[in-house]
Parts: structure tokens; C-alpha cells; sequence
């Protein structure tokens, strides 16, 4: 078991994503640009794609979990794997869990739940290898209020689940004859963009062959940028913390004040740096005028 320090650095080495939109409109084209991608074929559609690289065509969940070490030994030489759709997924995934334990499909609850934790276990399974997953789904329309939304159409008690372990949802359409993907959730769309994306323009793939491994890597960049950002905001506010700590006369703790409010920190950094400077007075029993914003003993 590896043990990461409190300090050390979490690299994102892989993500997941979820492609939904109409069919026919080149959802498995566009993932067939990801970095060196297999395509698992649980719809049989593979042959529809004009862009498509390697595949599998999966028949039945047993195909994958029957031998798990045969299935890795298959994938390892592939840095993403693309679920062609999910839906279908889960549809075989339902049937291998009932087959197991027949009394499920008596108890829609447990049914769902043990659909849910076979789709994680595999999910987490593929992502400690260093597996990129991109998801593609179909979209349907569900009405929410006077709008109608597109989502992705996924099987009833697993859709939270599948959004949740996703980084990115995007939504892929054409409009005015171009194609695009939008991450951001929209009043009309279901999306998630965790590292804030504009609405994609979808090129011409014999011109860009790479172009989602591109925008892949893109999201892995920022990621680890905004940890590492937030890893050296986490010291400087233990450094100010243990400056704090230091402080003696009424004269340092007020001098401190100016320090945090002349900073270019951010608010809630200032915000925890002051709180570390109130602990520290409230130490030596100084007390704060909120008026005035100076210590007094």
C-alpha cells in the first residue's frame, strides 16, 4: 500500500469523460482521437464509425469479469478505453448480476445498487492502471419545468453514478451544420466541466487525428496545476500560521492585520490566514475591536 504524504503532490495520470449526443452525429469518431484508444463495442455499431481505431465487441459482461487478468493483459498496451455505450454497459452488467443472484430482480433497490458497485469496481480497476475512459452515450429529452433538457440516456438508479465519476460530460450536436461539445451545463443541456472548458469547435479529424488526446491532456494539466496550486496556498498559510505563533506584543499583532490586508492573496486565503492570527491573540489573551480592527490587551 502506498503511502502519499500530506505534502506530496497527487498527479492525475487519468481521467474519465462522457460523450452523449444523437446517434449517427460522430460521438465514437471523436473519441477514436484520443490517445491511443481501444474501443470496447457493447452496441455492435463499431463498424459505423469512420474514424475508428481498434476494437472489441463485447457480447456479454462475462466477456470482461470471467477472466479480469485476460482482459488487462488485453487493454495494456492501450492508453484509453472507450465504452461504446454505456447504457449497454450497464444493460449487460444487470444481466451478469442477476444471473449471480436471481433474487435481485425481485428488489429493484438491491438490484440497482449491485449494478452500481460492479460498474465502480471497474471503473476504479481500469483507473489504477492509468487508463483514460471515455464513455459515449446516446442523449434523450427530459422535461424540467417549460424546458426541455438533453441528458444521457442511462439506465434509471445508475445515471448518478455514472456522472459522478466522471470529470467531464459534454454534450455533442450540430448546429447550423457544425459539429461542437459543450461541458458546461446549460439550461438545455446536462454537463460538467471541472476545469472549465469553452464549447469545443469539432475539426476535421484527417487534419487533426489527435485532437481529443489533445484536449484530454489539456484537462490533466490543469488539474495537477490547480493541486499544485493549492498545495503551495495550503503552506503559505501553515507558514503564517507558525509566523503567528511567533508574535508577542500588541504592536506585532496589529503590524500582522496590515501584512494580511496588503497581501494579493486571494479572500479565502486571507480569510485563513486571519483566522491563524485571532488563534494565536486569542493565545496570549489579546482581544480584537471589530470597529477599530486593531488587538488591545
Amino acid at each position: 500500500m502506498e503511502i502519499i504524504k500530506a505534502g506530496e503532490p497527487i498527479q492525475t495520470l487519468a481521467i474519465n469523460v462522457l460523450i452523449y449526443g444523437d446517434p449517427g452525429i460522430g460521438k465514437t469518431s471523436l473519441a477514436s482521437t484520443a490517445n491511443n484508444p481501444i474501443l470496447l463495442d457493447f452496441d455492435g455499431g463499431v463498424h459505423r464509425s469512420q474514424f475508428r481505431k481498434d476494437a472489441a465487441r463485447i457480447k456479454n459482461w462475462s466477456d470482461i469479469i470471467g477472466d479480469f487478468n485476460e482482459f488487462l493483459q488485453v487493454i495494456q498496451d492501450y492508453s484509453t478505453i472507450v465504452i461504446d455505450t454505456v447504457d449497454t454497459m450497464l444493460d449487460y452488467i444487470g444481466v451478469y448480476v442477476t444471473q449471480k443472484d436471481p433474487k435481485l430482480l425481485r428488489n429493484k433497490l438491491q438490484f440497482y445498487g449491485a449494478m452500481r458497485d460492479e460498474f465502480t469496481d471497474f471503473v476504479k480497476k481500469i483507473k489504477t492502471i492509468g487508463k483514460d475512459i471515455i464513455f459515449i452515450a446516446h442523449a434523450k429529452e427530459k422535461d424540467e419545468g417549460d424546458l426541455r433538457v438533453k441528458r444521457p440516456a442511462i439506465t434509471g438508479g445508475s445515471y448518478d453514478r455514472v456522472m459522478q465519476v466522471c470529470d467531464l460530460i459534454g454534450y455533442y450536436t450540430i448546429d447550423q451544420g457544425k459539429r461542437s461539445v459543450d461541458f458546461n451545463p446549460t439550461d438545455t443541456s446536462v454537463g460538467k466541466n471541472s476545469v472549465q472548458l469553452e464549447r469545443l469547435g469539432i475539426p476535421n479529424f484527417n487534419e487533426q487525428p489527435n485532437f481529443f488526446a489533445g484536449i484530454m491532456q489539456q484537462v490533466k494539466d490543469s488539474l495537477n496545476n490547480s493541486y499544485l496550486a493549492q498545495q503551495k496556498s495550503l503552506s503559505e498559510i501553515h507558514s503564517f500560521a507558525d509566523f503567528a505563533d511567533t508574535l508577542s506584543t500588541i504592536e506585532e499583532f496589529n503590524n500582522a492585520i496590515k501584512l494580511i490586508q496588503n497581501s494579493e492573496d486571494k479572500d479565502i486565503i486571507k480569510k485563513q490566514k486571519w483566522n491563524a492570527l485571532k488563534a494565536s491573540a486569542d493565545k496570549k489573551q489579546f482581544k480584537y475591536d471589530a470597529k477599530q480592527k486593531v488587538f488591545f490587551e
